[in-house]
């Protein structure tokens, strides 16, 4: 309320106020309440083209949504998805994919919106029920935005952000767009503190990334590439 006037409209700001005295107004925002209304919006919502430009101010807006559920999360999908847009080019991308894996790295954890704060902001290691909630969110992002028609493959890349290479089997069940949202999702992670560990420095990043790669959960070549343009990626990762 402090803040009114200064950063928020003061009208809007009691208006929220007034509203959220109620317990059922926050119960309505978990994500059980809120999934059945907006699939449904998705699926029965008109139908119409969007420019990049739109698209990505869509996935912007809930990229903050996601990413200010925790403490420790602030700006980590815009950093993903800079990073994974440069290093896309980085690796070959033509400029029409690496702008949709922009959009898949800004929605990449979407599926967190079903993932309690508790689990999120735990400071110790995860029961295995909790480890399988927190796993969860990578299918929850596919299957929501694989409902929107003309973004299945962002769907698919952001959907797999999590799956390790040696669960992949081989890099022809992996695309090449999934292996790179992988390693800059990793990077931009290393950056930032989390309730169980501290913030790294590019040096130690770099050396975990490589011991993921030894332990086949990340694609050596992404990594050498991004070896490569470590600073550029890191920049991009933190900005």
């Amino acid at each position: 309320i402090g803040m009114s006037d200064r950063h928020f409209s003061s009208v809007l700001v009691m208006a929220f106020v007034d509203a959220s005295v109620n317990d059922s107004f926050w119960l309505d925002l978990s994500w059980d309440s809120m999934q059945g209304p907006m699939l449904d919006w998705v699926r029965k919502g008109d139908s119409r083209p969007m420019d990049y430009d739109t698209i990505r101010q869509v996935a912007e807006m809930f990229s903050t949504i996601v990413d200010t559920k925790s403490g420790f999360t602030r700006d980590h999908s815009r950093g993903v998805a800079s990073a994974a847009a440069l290093l896309g080019s980085k690796c070959g991308l033509n400029e029409n994919s690496c702008r949709r894996l922009e959009i898949a790295g800004l929605l990449h954890d979407i599926g967190k919106l079903r993932v309690p704060d508790h689990i999120l902001d735990k400071p110790m290691t995860l029961t295995r029920d909790e480890f399988s909630i927190m796993q969860r969110h990578s299918f929850d992002t596919f299957a929501i935005i694989g409902k929107i028609h003309g973004m299945e493959d962002i769907a698919q890349w952001a959907g797999d952000h999590h799956t390790k290479m040696r669960q992949a089997g081989d890099k022809g069940k992996l695309s090449l767009e999934a292996r790179i949202l992988a390693a800059a999702d990793v990077l931009q992670a290393l950056s930032q503190d989390r309730p169980y560990r501290k913030a790294r420095t590019l040096p130690e990043a770099i050396e975990v990334i490589d011991g993921m790669v030894s332990d086949n959960q990340l694609d050596a070549d992404v990594v050498a590439c991004l070896h490569e343009n470590s600073h550029a990626c890191w920049e991009a990762a933190t900005a």
